[in-house]
């Protein structure tokens, strides 16, 4: 008698390990991500002090390259209590930069969007931390001294009005 499962799980092992292999027309792992939309986020790549823009010390973010390069994985610890999560990634398909953030106490965040100039916007319809879902736009914007700006804001009115949550200033630690 066949053990129908156990030939099921090495004709599973055996297909994954034939796709798995590279033919010779197929990119190396990470070949795909070296193009300069990947690139276009590598200033956020570092160790920063954040301060908001009262010059209150806001935390800190640790931001680096993941998976060849295709990905941004970013380590948060706020200032008083804290931590997060971020992982960003580009989508060459659709033309779009996804943002995915997670805290200790259980929110996220999902954010899409694109490089326009200078500034990445990225929004979202979100749950806000107080249970309001609203729209959340963040925009994030280098600055010629190395810092990045950053801007949180949310609409509670599909766009029309916009209250900043948060504004401050990623400052790279020397």
């Amino acid at each position: 008698m066949t053990n129908r499962p156990a030939l099921a799980l090495a004709l599973l092992m055996t297909l994954g390990t034939a796709t798995a292999q590279p033919s010779g027309s197929e990119p190396a792992p990470g070949q795909l991500c070296g193009a300069p939309e990947y690139r276009q986020l590598d200033y956020s790549i570092g160790r920063f002090r954040v301060v908001a823009e009262t010059g209150e010390r806001a935390g800190e973010l640790h931001v680096e390259p993941i998976l060849s390069g295709c990905a941004l994985r970013g380590h948060w610890r706020g200032a008083i209590a804290g931590s997060g999560e971020v992982t960003t990634w580009y989508d060459r398909h659709g033309g779009q930069w996804h943002r995915v953030f997670v805290n200790d106490d259980g929110h996220s965040l999902r954010l899409s969007g694109r490089v326009e100039g200078m500034r990445l916007v990225l929004s979202g319809r979100n749950a806000f931390f107080d249970g309001r879902v609203g729209l959340h736009r963040m925009t994030w914007q280098p600055q010629a001294d190395g810092s990045i700006r950053q801007r949180w804001e949310l609409s509670m009115d599909e766009g029309l009005h916009w209250e900043t949550l948060l504004a401050s200033h990623a400052v790279p630690e020397r």
